[in-house]
């Protein structure tokens, strides 16, 4: 059996993408804050394309069955060439979004607009996924996704602004020239 056909280990490898996602959204967030937007976006991509095109590698040349043909890119339909072009929107939007309304916000606003959009797409079977019904629990599920998204925004309290050439999880104090005792060199 191949183990990316066992329900645990993609079950697994779930959880870990959502625990990714999460970690990625503040560590693009702060990458942006502490140099350029545009340059955090590049290098989330940029540190990105090595591991993929190392497992690309691996995927098909070290395997009997490679699953890329010449044929298969022609296949393809025009609207399955635009992923990478919304990871860089999604990209994007954590570097600008962040800093400013924080992780959990940011998150928040994005997975129950996935899983809304995503259940029209069932509903629709758009880009190619197979039709699944829009069912009042569905929908029900949808509200819910909603309600959560506002909970999470209107009780997100007043976050801390850090200086930017503070480093996580230290402390700075700054103090006022009459408050530094004469003991201490400025």
């Amino acid at each position: 059996m191949n183990i990316l056909d066992n329900f645990y280990f993609l079950a697994f490898l779930l959880v870990l993408s959502g625990c990714g996602l999460a970690i990625q959204g503040a560590c693009n967030g702060t990458l942006g804050r502490l140099t350029a937007k545009s340059f955090a976006a590049l290098a989330s991509f940029g540190i990105g394309f090595i591991p993929m095109f190392l497992y690309f590698m691996i995927e098909t040349h070290g395997s009997t069955n490679p699953t890329v043909s010449t044929n298969a890119f022609n296949e393809v339909p025009w609207w399955g060439w635009i992923g990478g072009a919304l990871g860089v929107v999604y990209v994007f939007s954590q570097v600008l979004s962040i800093p400013k309304i924080g992780a959990a916000s940011f998150v928040a606003l994005v997975v129950p607009t996935q899983i809304i959009v995503t259940v029209l797409m069932d509903n629709f079977a758009v880009a190619g996924v197979k039709k699944r019904p829009l069912t009042w629990q569905r929908g029900l599920g949808c509200l819910g996704m909603v309600i959560s998204v506002f909970v999470i925004t209107k009780f997100s309290g007043t976050a801390e602004v850090m200086r930017p050439d503070a480093q996580p999880n230290t402390i700075v104090i700054e103090l006022d020239d009459d408050e530094i005792p004469s003991s201490v060199t400025k």
